[in-house]
């Protein structure tokens, strides 16, 4: 007798089509736990096809119990079951799946179950591989005799927010408390982490980072706490990163993309510094600093349900933001130089700056994706220049600048439609092998660059001014009228030498 689902693949054999193209593997039993369906991905998965497996139960394809499988709990339950890790080995090989598995119900009656799962064994074995790397870096690091001298020069920058930050970093690293790092994606959240780790007492030990995002909840607590031999089918007894990083420090990148719940067990460990192996009762003691980041505002992150605040107070007894690029237009050239050089040596090259054209343009661009973006920016451009230039220039630079980037100084912006049109603009002329700038070549009614640079300067001072006069002096004020910190304002009225 053909069941209700069985009857809807018959009569909608497109759903067969759409379920083959999934990357993930899906499984479909009918009422009674027999396979109606697997897709190919399940096929490749399992190494049984479909039609060796159908109208088989579960528990005769797979040895599986109810508690060892989502699909047969939701059969049982009538109820979903989500995020299930899901381990198990095969030929001595660990597999590890993320399965979400819910009940069918065709016109108000149970009808079956179907099973979504995703691979995750190459993610867990490439976080492990990381893990190791990051060890293996630790031990040569440690047998280098210059190992543990004063790193501040790795973070360049000498922007006074940036400073400020920098410092508060050193004095961090005086103590053992915890720090959480608030910043942007890409402000190098985990070299300041590092920064920290290396100028403490702790530098002798280890610095581990993982970064908590996407990563499931089960997945992510075993890595963290480790697993008892026997937790699974098949497991070993294996460390999590709390007693591989034992002695240093344990870096949690983007703590506000983990799971809630996990967020509790962490709290527990950062509050009595005990860790225990899943499915192990076993008390563990560990003696390790944590640094934890959020690349949203802690506030923004309790609000959001995404950070609990318990543990908030926990992990930010020393709380530093790292403030965006967009703040920092000072540091931009030295920066930029800066990863010139690092990809001279790298790529052979010899590179001695930016064309001084272009300087307005980075000055002027808001760098959504901070210094990681502007360091990406730069070797982009190294791999077009050739050995014939000593500096980069507009049409080595990657096309997205050029599309993105705000040229208020010239009221010209190139969006849409206009963005190939101000790509083709910016040609070299034949009759004098010059870059014409925004469509025209420059001569004595048009700005050099010397004065756009200088229309930047007066313009920002002028931004200034309007905003303190708005504020009636109020630097406080004017500051966040100005979406930059108050000792950056400061800096700058001195700068401008505004009264």
């Amino acid at each position: 007798m053909v069941g209700k689902i069985e009857r809807l693949l018959q009569e909608h054999p497109f759903m067969m089509d759409i379920l083959n193209s999934l990357p993930e593997a899906f499984y479909i039993c009918d009422e009674n736990d027999r396979h109606v369906f697997i897709n190919k991905a399940a096929e490749k998965l399992d190494g049984f096809t479909l039609d060796e497996v159908y109208g088989e139960t579960t528990e005769y394809i797979y040895g599986l119990k109810n508690d060892e499988s989502p699909l047969l709990s939701a059969f049982t339950t009538k109820k979903e079951v989500k995020d299930f890790v899901f381990r198990y080995y095969v030929n001595g090989k660990e597999i590890i799946q993320l399965c979400n598995a819910a009940p069918i119900f065709v016109e108000g009656e149970f009808a079956g179950v179907y099973t979504i799962q995703r691979d995750l064994s190459d993610m867990n074995h490439m976080i492990e591989h990381n893990i190791d790397l990051q060890k293996q870096l630790f031990t040569a690091e440690k047998k280098s005799s210059n190992n543990h001298e004063n790193h501040e020069t790795t973070l360049l920058g000498n922007d006074p927010q940036f400073v400020e930050c920098r410092n508060m970093a050193l004095r961090a690293s005086e103590t053992d408390s915890t720090v959480m790092l608030i910043a942007d994606t890409g402000c190098g959240k985990e070299m300041f982490a590092r920064y920290i780790h290396n100028n403490s007492k702790r530098n002798q030990g280890p610095f581990l980072a993982l970064n908590c995002a996407a990563i499931p909840e089960n997945l992510l607590e075993s890595l963290l706490f480790g697993t008892a031999k026997g937790a699974y089918t098949g497991a070993v007894e294996r460390e999590g990163l709390f007693e591989q990083a034992e002695g240093g420090t344990l870096f949690l990148d983007e703590i506000n993309s983990m799971p809630l719940s996990s967020q509790s067990k962490l709290l527990r460990v950062v509050e009595d510094g005990i860790v225990k192996h899943l499915g192990s009762s076993k008390e563990i003691k560990t003696d390790v600093r944590i640094i934890s980041s959020c690349n949203i505002q802690a506030q923004d992150a309790i609000e959001n349900k995404q950070l609990r605040p318990d543990l908030f107070y926990r992990l930010a007894v020393i709380s530093l933001s790292i403030p965006p690029l967009s703040q920092r237009k000072d540091d931009i050239y030295t920066l930029a130089n800066h990863f010139i050089s690092v990809y001279n040596q790298s790529f052979g090259k010899h590179i001695m700056g930016l064309s001084d054209d272009i300087v307005p343009f980075f000055l002027s661009y808001h760098w959504p994706g901070n210094v990681r973006q502007l360091k990406h920016c730069i070797e982009s451009a190294m791999n077009f220049v050739t050995e014939n230039d000593y500096y980069i220039k507009k049409k080595h630079l990657p096309p997205y600048i050029f599309h993105e980037i705000d040229e208020h100084f010239t009221g010209y912006r190139r969006k849409g439609d206009d963005f190939a049109k101000a790509r083709k603009s910016m040609a070299i002329t034949k009759d004098t092998g010059h870059e014409v700038l925004f469509g025209r070549r420059e001569s004595d009614d048009t700005p050099s660059e010397m004065s756009v640079f200088e229309t930047i300067r007066q313009n920002e001072k002028e931004e200034i001014i309007n905003a303190l006069l708005d504020c009636k002096g109020n630097v406080t004020q004017a500051a966040k009228k100005l979406h930059i910190g108050r000792n950056a304002l400061i800096y700058r009225i001195k700068k401008y030498n505004i009264k």
